[in-house]
């Protein structure tokens, strides 16, 4: 982790350049952050040694994270800039906490240009990978989840998580209230043999009723959820948020029945109309995009050195989802789709991966091909007698 202070470079911006980020970028405000404190803005970090806050800073959702030195514990504060808005963020010593000024500062453009050399630049390089990994998450989701005022730490645990605690009178502690995803008893109440037996490997139940009792029956809401779990797991290492990405990635992955076409035989699932169709084409059009950004984002030695264990969980899902993608190859947008998963092979590369090409076989269709061979062997053959 390298240092921050406002010597950072600016040099790749021409002075015209940087006087229009500073009359149009927003501004981050920072009082009282100690010397040594980690200190970091959507992904990036870096030790402070002197600064007073940031400038430069794009309109929109923003991760800063803030923790003093020698924490037991990664703090943040999810933030939403409006063009030319100042926020502030104060630290206070004796609670070695951080507090955000939930109401933007009316500051004139003089103080601001007085300010101007105590203030770090924006990482602008990585501004295009950030609005990428956030595509999907709104102020909305996020003030859901995390809570209104946007404050988050590593140790938060999801609501569910928490709730045997609560009850015994821990107290009100703040939770994530994450989506929650049952994927061990994934069909309805009251289903019986076969039913049971098919949603128990197949999620597509779960899928929906997610979705409908959650999301407001809204699929490309679980996008959302996903980055943002990523986001908080990723970089304030939150184990929660670990586990609801694997859930998250699971269920996606595991929802080959959502593929089915019209004339598949009746099941407990909404109907597979034309408007339900496309809406899950783009949503899954969207994951392998969504998939590609943040493999991008990790470092190649990412799931050698920090989780060793999650790679397997990658490798297994990511599987799971090209056999069920691959079921619906009359879709309209079936090539884009060919091609986010042919982009998203080429980024698991960095890891050493070697993923399957979308038109190789998956078991299920060689295990057919290989049936077929056997009933053409077993065919009677005529044979003309003299």
């Amino acid at each position: 982790m390298s240092n921050l202070d406002t010597d950072m470079t600016t040099s790749y911006l021409s002075q015209d350049q940087a006087r229009a980020l500073f009359e149009s970028g927003s501004f981050v405000l920072v009082q009282g952050l100690p010397e040594g404190a980690e200190f970091g803005i959507d992904g990036q970090a870096w030790t402070v040694r002197k600064l007073e806050g940031l400038k430069f800073v794009p309109p929109g959702l923003h991760l800063i994270v803030h923790s003093p030195p020698d924490a037991l514990a990664k703090s943040a504060h999810f933030i939403f800039l409006a063009p030319q808005q100042t926020l502030s963020l104060t630290y206070d010593p004796s609670s070695e906490s951080v507090t955000l000024n939930p109401s933007p500062l009316a500051i004139s453009s003089d103080h601001l240009r007085a300010l101007d050399a105590h203030l770090a630049p924006y990482p602008l390089e990585h501004a295009e990978q950030w609005h990428a990994m956030t595509a999907h998450l709104t102020e909305e989701t996020v003030r859901r989840v995390v809570g209104e005022d946007g404050a988050v730490d590593s140790l938060m645990q999801a609501e569910a998580e928490s709730e045997g605690e609560a009850k015994e009178g821990a107290g009100a502690e703040k939770t994530l209230k994450l989506s929650r995803v049952e994927l061990k008893r994934s069909w309805r109440d009251g289903a019986v043999g076969e039913e049971v037996t098919l949603f128990s490997k197949d999620k597509s139940w779960a899928f929906w009723d997610v979705v409908d009792k959650q999301l407001g029956g809204e699929p490309l809401a679980l996008l959302a959820h996903l980055e943002l779990s990523f986001l908080l797991s990723k970089i304030l290492h939150n184990p929660s948020a670990l586990l609801h990405f694997e859930s998250l990635l699971t269920l996606l992955a595991r929802s080959h029945l959502l593929f089915s076409p019209p004339s598949a035989p009746s099941l407990p699932l909404p109907a597979p109309t034309p408007e339900r169709q496309e809406t899950l084409q783009n949503l899954y059009l969207a994951l392998l995009h969504t998939l590609s950004t943040q493999l991008t984002f990790l470092r190649p030695d990412f799931f050698a050195v920090d989780l060793p264990g999650q790679e397997r969980v990658w490798l297994t899902e990511l599987e799971n989802l090209r056999v069920g993608l691959r079921l619906r190859m009359d879709w309209s947008r079936a090539e884009e789709i060919r091609e986010g998963w042919e982009k998203l092979r080429k980024v698991g590369e960095r890891f050493g991966w070697s993923l399957d090409g979308w038109d190789t076989p998956t078991a299920e269709e060689e295990d057919d091909g290989d049936m077929e061979e056997e009933d053409e062997e077993d065919r009677p053959v005529v044979v003309e007698l003299d």
